[in-house]
């Protein structure tokens, strides 16, 4: 990598973060960014699944995407606002609304593991509309209602853990970066990278845990500090497979030095799933 293209990233790197930064505090400002970041996401995929089906990525087309990734966005919304509201149910307890809602949860998580099996395992011409759309759909929305129901704190300890496995995958496989994952996919992913970039993570995540979450760290902290950077690393590999089969190396060019939005945020949106799970079910 030159010294002009380490530049660009860098400064493209450090604008984005302080952006982000600033946005947190405030959950308007987090809540429109991320609906930002959500569109251009799903117009960079609709581009590359477009190149795979060798057809154009209409404006009609981007639309569909658009509107159907809303409808489903106020879905969520809609059930998660009806799992908060039970004084205002008449006849509803909440025992029966948790219950209602980790049934929603457990529908929607199934829809997107779906989603994710049929855009890795994909072939030209037989992508689902419905797989991109709950693809991006879930892990956005999650986003948002992590924002809005569990604070700043919460969404900078998600940011910490996951831009952390980033820059400790990429420190330690360009030092010692040997033994590659998997070449035919992403040849410059090395198990030392990989394993550097979880330990690097889980260490930042339990000392951001610690120093601001006020909930407490239980062992299943300690299993989910592991695991969502592993997640991560999946959302990572997930994207570099779907972009080896048109070819091309970035999602866009939007942000020099780094390529896409999207290719800034494969791995977040299999990590914030992830992370989902461990604020909904396992914190008390």
């Amino acid at each position: 990598m030159n010294s002009n293209n380490l530049f660009s990233r860098l400064y493209v790197g450090i604008i984005g973060v302080l952006v982000i930064g600033i946005c947190t505090i405030y959950s308007v400002q987090f809540v429109l960014l991320f609906l930002l970041i959500w569109i251009f996401c799903a117009v960079e995929l609709c581009r590359i699944l477009s190149l795979l089906e060798n057809n154009a990525c209409s404006s009609h087309r981007k639309l569909t995407w658009i509107i159907s990734s809303f409808l489903l966005f106020l879905f969520i919304i809609a059930v998660n606002i009806f799992s908060h509201s039970y004084p205002t149910i008449p006849f509803a307890t909440p025992r029966l609304l948790q219950s209602l809602s980790t049934i929603g949860f457990v529908f929607l998580f199934t829809g997107w593991i779906l989603s994710i099996y049929h855009l890795f395992f994909m072939q030209k011409g037989k992508t689902p509309l419905y797989s991109a759309v709950m693809y991006l759909a879930l892990p956005f929305t999650s986003i948002i209602l992590i924002r809005v129901f569990y604070g700043w704190e919460s969404i900078a300890l998600l940011f910490i853990g996951n831009w952390s496995m980033d820059v400790f995958s990429y420190v330690f496989g360009m030092t010692w970066g040997k033994h590659k994952i998997a070449p035919t996919i992403s040849p410059k992913k090395s198990w030392e990278g990989f394993i550097g970039g979880v330990i690097g993570s889980m260490v930042c995540f339990l000392f951001f845990h610690w120093a601001v979450i006020s909930y407490p760290i239980t062992f299943f902290t300690l299993i989910f500090s592991i695991l969502l950077p592993i997640i991560s690393f999946f959302g990572d590999l997930m994207q570099s497979k779907i972009k080896r089969l048109v070819p091309i190396k970035d999602s866009g060019t939007i942000l020099q030095g780094h390529g896409g939005i999207w290719d800034r945020f494969d791995g977040m949106i299999f990590y914030v799933v992830g992370f989902s799970v461990y604020l909904f079910f396992i914190v008390p």
